[in-house]
């Protein structure tokens, strides 16, 4: 299955910008990923009301309202497991790395080879971190699933449908029986009868309903309001800390 990446690029230069999404995007055509890339214009910018939704972060150095070294640090206070890569015109800035755990740092201007190079080993580090898969049914055998590539599962008439990142799954069982193998310590939640939710992948909650990254708006009943958002930030303070 093509890995899904999410990629932040916090850089005040234009043409730095564009430059570094460019060499991701040869990175993605030339690699089994997908890239899913937000641009910002200054470190101020990402941390305003930041969420831990991404998988790695590029940042440049010297921005002019809120640097790279004091973005990353306030980056670290809400996501201990985002990936975080400084690129900067001046090597002397290396050490700092290790104040935010940095896994490196670009000398600028980036070229492709150390780009590729630099995302090849990100990928590595993410593949021996990422934790639980799950097996799930389909038309010509079984699917290898990354748990937490899943946004949610719905269920209807003992017909499950479990959405991920790049793809669904559709197959007769039981939201029982999935919330088994998808339990709370894997940051899912049972929002109402018929959904099972990745808490991970909840980027709004409103009265009685959620909205997650793909923009898919979830049913929240009355009665699970209080415990959901409670596990809500019992999650993201979990990933925080």
């Amino acid at each position: 299955m093509t890995q899904i990446i999410r990629v932040g690029i916090v850089e005040d230069d234009t043409g730095d910008r564009d430059h570094l999404g460019a060499l991701l995007r040869r990175f993605e055509a030339e690699n089994d990923v997908r890239l899913r890339i937000h641009a910002f214009p200054d470190g101020k910018d990402i941390v305003n009301r930041y969420r831990p939704d991404f998988d790695i972060v590029f940042l440049d150095v010297q921005m002019r309202h809120l640097d790279g070294l004091e973005t990353a640090r306030r980056i670290r206070e809400l996501d201990n497991d985002v990936t975080l890569v400084f690129a900067t015109h001046v090597a002397g800035y290396a050490t700092h790395g290790y104040e935010v755990d940095a896994m490196s740092y670009l000398v600028k201007p980036v070229d492709y080879f150390t780009l590729a190079h630099e995302m090849s080993r990100f990928l590595r580090r993410r593949e021996a971190t990422t934790g639980a898969v799950i097996l799930l049914p389909t038309s010509s055998g079984m699917a290898r699933v990354r748990v937490t590539d899943i946004v949610h599962a719905a269920s209807s008439r003992h017909r499950i449908e479990v959405h991920g990142l790049d793809r669904s799954y559709v197959f007769s069982g039981t939201l029982k029986a999935l919330q088994a193998e998808l339990s709370e310590e894997h940051g899912f939640f049972r929002s109402n009868s018929c959904y099972l939710v990745n808490l991970r992948h909840v980027a709004e909650v409103r009265q009685f309903s959620c909205v997650m990254s793909d923009g898919v708006e979830l049913t929240v009943s009355r009665s699970r309001r209080k415990p959901f958002v409670e596990a809500l930030t019992n999650h993201f303070g979990a990933r925080a800390s």
